[in-house]
C-alpha cells in the first residue's frame, strides 16, 4: 500500500518462460460430471441435487458426484437409501459420508466438474446468507446451478456465477442455459485477458 506522495518502481519479471509452466492435476473422473459439494444435509440441497440430476442425466449422460460429510447417521442412512434407489445409481458416486473430505480434494473436484449444483432450501437461517460454495465456484470459474431467489439471485446477477433456476424450469431449458453460459464465459474471459494485456503493454511503454 502506497501513500499519496509515494512513488512506485515497477520491475519486469525476467524469469525464463520455461520455468513458469503451470502444474496441472488430472481430473479424478474420466468424463464431465455434475457435483454437489459441502455439508451433507437436506437443507443444503443434496437430495434436491439428486432429484434435478435424475432429470438431467437422460439428456446429457453426465454422472453426479456427491462430496461431503455429515455427522448425522440418520440422514446418511436416508441419503444412502436415496442413492441406491436411484434409477441411475451406477452413475452416482458418494465421496465422504462419515469421513471428512480434505479441502484440497474438494477444490480439485470443483475445478474439474462440468457444473456444481447448490439447491439450498429457502429456510430462515439460510435466506440472506451467501454459502461458501458460491465463492468457490466463482473463484474456480466453474458454473453453479442455484435457486433464483433473494440474495442468491442478486449475487448471481452481479457476478458470473452460473444459472439460477426455479422449480418449474424444464431440464432441457437448464442444459441449454448452462451451455450458453459456459460459451459466453469463455468468450468474455478471452476478451478480458486480451484487453488487459494490451493495457498493460501500453502502460509499460509509457514508463521512463
Amino acid at each position: 500500500m502506497l501513500g499519496a506522495a509515494e512513488k512506485a518502481l515497477i520491475l519486469p519479471n525476467l524469469a525464463p518462460q520455461e520455468l513458469l509452466t503451470p502444474t496441472t492435476s488430472p481430473s479424478p473422473f474420466p468424463q464431465p460430471y455434475f457435483l454437489f459439494s459441502g455439508t451433507l444435509a437436506e437443507e443444503r440441497g443434496v437430495l434436491a441435487a439428486i432429484d434435478l440430476w435424475e432429470k438431467l442425466f437422460p439428456l446429457c449422460g453426465h454422472p453426479l458426484v456427491i462430496a461431503g460429510q455429515s455427522s448425522r447417521k440418520v440422514f446418511l442412512d436416508e441419503l444412502s437409501d436415496r442413492i441406491q434407489g436411484s434409477l441411475h445409481a451406477e452413475h452416482l458416486t458418494l465421496i465422504g459420508g462419515e469421513r471428512h473430505v480434505p479441502y484440497e480434494e474438494m477444490v480439485q473436484l470443483i475445478r474439474h466438474s462440468k457444473a456444481g449444483i447448490g439447491l439450498y432450501q429457502p429456510l430462515p437461517h439460510l435466506i440472506g446468507k451467501l454459502p461458501t460454495k458460491f465463492y468457490e465456484h466463482l473463484a474456480l470459474g466453474v458454473p453453479l446451478i442455484y435457486p433464483d431467489l433473494g440474495e442468491w439471485a442478486r449475487f448471481g446477477q452481479r457476478h458470473p456465477l452460473g444459472i439460477g433456476i426455479t422449480e418449474g424450469d424444464q431440464p432441457e431449458k437448464i442444459l441449454a442455459r448452462l451451455a450458453e453460459f459456459q460459451a459466453a464465459e469463455e468468450r468474455e474471459e478471452y476478451v478480458w485477458r486480451d484487453e488487459m494485456v494490451k493495457k498493460g503493454l501500453e502502460k509499460m511503454e509509457r514508463l521512463p
